[in-house]
C-alpha cells in the first residue's frame, strides 16, 4: 500500500512537469508566431522608439509603421499591444495593421508587456498622455485631427455617413473588435468640435478607455441648427443609433448602446437621451424599424436649462431676449421622464455656469424619478474628469446597463 502511494505521487510529479513544459513550449510557439507575423510588416517599419509611461513610471517601446515616406499628413492609429486585459478581437495584429497601412494611416504599435497596471482606471492617464504625445510630435507627418488610440484586436471603419444635412454628410467613425467571440456593447460620443468632419478630439479619452474593457465605440459630428431636433425635424444622434443597430452584425455589436459627449457634445447627448418621441423626426431614415432609445448616457457639462443660462452666469448666449417657451422647448430638462435611460452627470465645480446647469438637470431627474448620478468634481474646470475613482464609477455605471 505504501509503495502504491509513492508510485502515484511520482506519477503526478511527472505529469505536472510534462504539462508545464508543454505550456512553456506553447507560449514560445505563440510568441514566435507573433514575431513572424509582425516581421511581415518590416518593409513598412520606419523607427523604433521609447515613450515615457506615467502609469508604469518607465519607458516602454513602440514601433512606427507608415505606408510610405511622403510628407503628406496622415491619420495615426496608436495600437496598444500586450495589455493584461483579455483580447476581444481575434483577427491578427498583422492583418489589422496591414489594413490600417492600406488605408493610408500611420501606426504606432505600443507594447505594454502584459504589465498588470495597464488597466482601467490607471491606463486612462496614459491614453491622455499618448494623445498629447502624438499631438505634439513633429517627426512624422501626422494629421492631428485624426488620432485614434485602440487596443489590439480592434479596427476602425472611418467616415460612415449617418445622414445629410443641408446637402452635406453627417459622419462618424466606428471602432470595434474584429472577429470577437461574442457581440459587444457600444458607446457613441458626440464631439464638441463645431466644424463638421472634425469629430475626433482629445475628449474621446473615455471612448478609447472603454475599448480596453470589452466595448466598441463610435464618435460622430456635432450638430445644432434650426434644422436639427429640437430646433427642427432631423435628429442625427437618433439616426446614428438606428444605423448602429441596423448594422450591428457588421460591427459585432450587441445592440446595447449608450451615448456621451463633452461640453457642446454633452448638450446633444442629453437631448438624444431624453427626447424619445419619434414624431419629432420628419424622416426616421433607412433603419426606421430599429429602436430609438439609448440604454444609458454620460453627460459631461453642457447647457440643459436655457431659460436660466444668464442667471447661472453665462454671458455668451443667444438666449437673451428669446421667449421662455422657446428656451424651454430646446432644453433637455423639459423632456426628462422616469422611463428615460439612466444619466451619469459629470461636471467640475469650477466650470462656471455649467455647474449650475448640471445641478438643474440632476434636480429634474430627481423630481420625476429618473435614475441618475451627479459628480461635481472639486477643483475641476471645463475638462474631462481624470479622477480614477470617478472613472471607475462611470465605467461601472455603463457596465450595469450595457453588459
Amino acid at each position: 500500500m505504501r509503495i502504491g502511494r509513492i508510485q502515484i505521487f511520482i506519477y503526478f510529479i511527472i505529469l505536472s512537469i510534462t504539462i508545464y513544459v508543454n505550456l512553456i513550449n506553447t507560449g514560445c510557439s505563440h510568441q514566435a508566431d507573433t514575431e513572424q507575423n509582425m516581421s511581415a510588416l518590416d518593409s513598412y517599419k520606419i523607427s523604433e522608439n521609447q515613450w515615457p509611461s506615467s502609469l508604469l513610471a518607465r519607458n516602454i517601446g513602440y514601433t512606427v509603421y507608415s505606408p510610405d515616406t511622403l510628407p503628406t499628413q496622415k491619420p495615426v492609429v496608436i495600437y496598444l499591444t500586450n495589455l493584461p486585459t483579455p483580447r476581444i478581437g481575434l483577427t491578427t495584429d498583422e492583418a489589422l495593421i496591414d489594413n490600417f497601412l492600406d488605408s493610408e494611416m500611420i501606426v504606432f504599435v505600443v507594447d505594454y508587456e502584459n504589465d498588470p497596471r495597464a488597466v482601467i482606471p490607471g491606463i486612462m492617464s496614459d491614453i491622455d498622455s499618448l494623445y498629447n504625445y502624438a499631438q505634439n510630435m513633429s517627426a512624422y507627418p501626422i494629421d492631428k485631427d485624426w488620432i485614434y488610440i485602440i487596443p489590439e484586436g480592434h479596427t476602425i471603419d472611418r467616415k460612415i455617413e449617418i445622414c445629410k444635412f443641408k446637402n452635406k454628410p453627417v459622419g462618424m467613425d466606428v471602432i470595434y473588435p474584429s472577429e470577437p467571440k461574442a457581440a459587444v456593447p457600444l458607446m457613441l460620443q458626440v464631439t464638441s468640435v463645431s466644424k463638421r468632419g472634425k469629430w475626433i478630439n482629445k475628449r474621446a479619452c473615455y471612448i478609447f478607455g472603454l475599448l480596453t474593457t470589452g466595448y466598441a465605440g463610435a464618435i460622430m459630428d456635432w450638430n445644432i441648427s434650426k434644422g436639427i431636433v429640437p430646433h427642427g425635424d432631423l435628429f442625427p444622434e437618433k439616426r446614428a443609433l438606428r444605423l448602429l443597430r441596423g448594422r450591428a452584425a457588421e460591427w459585432n455589436l450587441s445592440g446595447k448602446i449608450g451615448i456621451t459627449g463633452p461640453s457642446k457634445g454633452g448638450t446633444r447627448a442629453a437631448l438624444a437621451a431624453v427626447i424619445n418621441e419619434n414624431k419629432m423626426e420628419a424622416d426616421l431614415g433607412p433603419y426606421a424599424e430599429e429602436p430609438s432609445r439609448f440604454n444609458v448616457a454620460l453627460v459631461s457639462a453642457g447647457r440643459h436649462a436655457r431659460e436660466f443660462l444668464i442667471k447661472d452666469g453665462c454671458m455668451n448666449t443667444s438666449s437673451r431676449g428669446r421667449p421662455v417657451e422657446e428656451l424651454r422647448a430646446t432644453s433637455s430638462i423639459t423632456y426628462v421622464t422616469p422611463d428615460d435611460p439612466a444619466l451619469f452627470l459629470s461636471v467640475g465645480e469650477l466650470d462656471t455656469y455649467r455647474t449650475e446647469q448640471m445641478k438643474r438637470l440632476a434636480k429634474r431627474c430627481k423630481k420625476v424619478g429618473l435614475e441618475y448620478q451627479l459628480v461635481n468634481q472639486k477643483g475641476l474646470g471645463h475638462e474631462y474628469n481624470p479622477n480614477p475613482d470617478v472613472i471607475k464609477e462611470i465605467f461601472n455605471f455603463f457596465d450595469r446597463y450595457l453588459k
